[in-house]
């Protein structure tokens, strides 16, 4: 086979390869992480809840973060947002800060009884302390805000 009569097919299927729909593959539904998510139903998502919060609600400190809270009359379960403030840093500094805080929140959720909505808004620390103290932390303010 001579090299001209091999590039158009290596063209045609290079093309092909880099023309395919992106597709995020779908787990099945008894995959074994699944419920461990951070469900919508869980989270403050639009800026009037977090203003709501921030008006009205009560705020309570722990060596990483400070907890903003108000109670809530609808809804069975507890709402919680995130918020970290450019002056802590980067976004690759911030971003880190968000997910570790959101991760330590989650597996404390199941303490979270009563309808609250509830904001994070995390320190420097963060980014330093030791993930367990991070949840030893994330216990003590919610038990702070009464939700347990």
């Amino acid at each position: 086979m001579s090299l001209a009569a091999a590039a158009p097919r290596a063209v045609g299927s290079l093309l092909l390869a880099t023309k395919r729909p992106f597709a995020t593959p779908t787990s099945p539904k008894n995959d074994s992480s699944a419920g461990f998510g951070f469900p919508k139903a869980s989270r403050l998502l639009k800026r009037p809840e977090f203003r709501r919060v921030y008006d009205n609600g009560s705020r309570t400190s722990v060596p990483s973060f400070a907890v903003f809270y108000i109670a809530r009359e609808d809804g069975d379960s507890p709402r919680v947002g995130f918020t970290v403030s450019k002056a802590l840093g980067k976004s690759v500094d911030r971003n880190k800060m968000r997910r570790r805080l959101r991760e330590a929140v989650r597996l404390e959720l199941w303490r979270m009884s009563k309808p609250m909505d509830l904001v994070f808004h995390p320190r420097r620390s963060v980014l330093t302390v030791e993930f367990e103290q991070l949840r030893r932390d994330v216990v003590k303010g919610l038990a702070k805000c009464g939700t347990s």
